[in-house]
């Protein structure tokens, strides 16, 4: 009896320790509690793995849940919920499913919190519709509403492309919880009750964030207005004490879409602010470099990001090699695509037309078609970019052109002509290009009366194409009928 008493106290006293997250005491006191009974109770496993989980070590915590779920008669939801829980934490996604599906199932009354964790687990899988229903569902039970709920919701709509959803869902949040710094476009709490709220000093957190939250939103939904995201960043700016790297780093990359003069500003502003030198103000202020033409300064940039990176980025090596590419420097170009390639979760288009450019330029036109095929493969849908898919079939156009399969040239060179998303449609050598070399394939395959028509298109576009005119000019001189 009197070790029987003993060993309860240590477990009530740990179980006091946990409450306090005096969680290296807990353990203590959960471990001789283990120590000194006869025959370990479930409870003592299942308490300690929570001690462990809150520790971070979660290889520990989950062989005390598997012992705790061992050891009961009748199975309990939250043996399998916090085991879920540390598998969660570990990235294990499927197996952290599992457990909170079988939580869900023992709980006699369902419980929020299963359903909130199961749809992150979901949502990190990018399984997102089943994330949704799972943040739904944990909406639907809450007594009191989360923020998290609405966030999370809102950001799996937001990856879905349900852009209203997604504004509704962070809208909800924000209004849940102003500190909760989530995306507020229709003005959900007006910026001067913010402040009032939780201080200048949090408050320039908040509009920061918000700012990025909104910076990021644009970059998937498409560039159609910085303001909001802008006027963020500038009101963080105007709330600081001091002045701060981060928000000059991400007004950069706002103004790197209109203004090139003051991105370059605000980054470099950003790296003489900083303590220690960041990769990303390099990465971005290289990408401004080579938008303004600055290839060599770009090189230079780019080149020090990758310097900096503690984890290499795919997109470090994809822009040098875009540069690379511009510099006419292709098999190091080549190189660095190649490497962005293998360093990238999932492929990017962008990848393989920029080799694939490179190898055109190298003549290798059998790997320039197999790279700009598969980034007409990848590419699912129009984008607002420098460039536009139907670069993918011009260019390879020129490569069929070029190993004499005319018909594939003709192809392609139609798909471009037939398109009308070409971000930079207004430049007329770009257009005028499309019919001369379809000119030229319908010419080569012995089709004078279609090939004189393409390069009258062409001149119509562009009176001064050189290359229309001269094979025109020739055909005029050689074969009267065409006059």
């Amino acid at each position: 009896m009197k070790t029987n008493s003993i060993d309860c106290c240590y477990f009530m006293q740990g179980q006091v320790h946990y409450e306090e997250r005096d969680y290296d005491s807990a353990l203590a006191d959960f471990t001789k509690a283990i120590e000194l009974r006869e025959k370990p109770s479930a409870d003592d496993y299942y308490w300690r793995g929570r001690a462990y989980y809150y520790k971070e070590n979660y290889d520990i915590a989950i062989n005390d849940y598997v012992k705790a779920i061992e050891l009961r008669e009748k199975p309990s939801a939250d043996d399998y919920y916090w085991r879920g829980q540390a598998y969660y934490y570990k990235k294990n996604y499927d197996i952290a499913i599992n457990d909170y599906t079988k939580a869900i199932e023992l709980r006699e009354k369902p419980n929020a919190d299963d359903y909130y964790w199961r749809g992150t687990a979901y949502y990190y899988k990018e399984n997102y519709d089943i994330a949704i229903n799972d943040y739904t569902k944990a909406i639907e039970l809450r007594e009191k509403p989360s923020a998290y709920d609405y966030h999370w919701r809102g950001t799996a709509y937001y990856y879905k492309k349900n852009y209203d959803a997604a504004i509704e869902d962070y809208n909800k949040a924000l209004e849940i919880d102003p500190s909760s710094v989530l995306l507020d476009t229709k003005k959900a709490k007006e910026d001067t009750e913010i402040v009032k709220l939780i201080g200048s000093v949090a408050a320039a957190d908040v509009f920061f964030k918000r700012g990025v939250a909104r910076f990021d939103m644009i970059a998937y939904k498409g560039i159609v207005s910085l303001d909001d995201s802008f006027a963020d960043f500038t009101k963080a700016m105007e709330l600081r004490e001091k002045p701060n790297a981060d928000d000059y780093h991400w007004r950069g990359r706002v103004y790197y879409y209109f203004n090139l003069n003051l991105a370059f500003a605000d980054f470099t502003k950003a790296m003489e602010l900083r303590e220690k030198p960041n990769a990303d103000d390099y990465h971005w202020r290289g990408q401004a470099y080579y938008e303004n033409g600055g290839r060599d300064s770009a090189l230079a940039d780019f080149i020090k990001a990758i310097e900096l990176r503690e984890k290499q980025d795919a997109d470090d090596y994809y822009w040098r090699g875009k540069v690379y590419c511009g510099l006419e420097n292709y098999d190091t170009a080549i190189n660095d695509l190649t490497k962005a390639m293998e360093l990238r979760e999932k492929s990017n288009d962008d990848d393989y037309f920029y080799r694939g450019l490179a190898y055109y330029e190298l003549k290798n036109y059998d790997a320039a078609i197999d790279d700009f095929t598969k980034a007409i493969e990848l590419e699912k849908e129009p984008k607002v970019t420098i460039r536009s898919y139907e670069y993918d079939y011009y260019y390879r156009g020129k490569a069929y052109y070029y190993k004499e399969n005319y018909d594939a040239a003709i192809n392609d060179f139609t798909k471009t002509i037939e398109s009308k998303k070409r971000p930079y449609k207004s430049y007329m050598q770009e257009e005028a290009d499309d019919y001369y070399w379809r000119g030229q394939a319908y010419y080569s395959k012995g089709n004078k009366n279609a090939a004189l028509e393409d390069y009258n298109k062409a001149l119509e576009i562009d009176p001064n194409h050189e290359n229309a005119k001269k094979e025109k000019e020739e055909m005029e001189l050689f074969v009267p009928k065409f006059t």
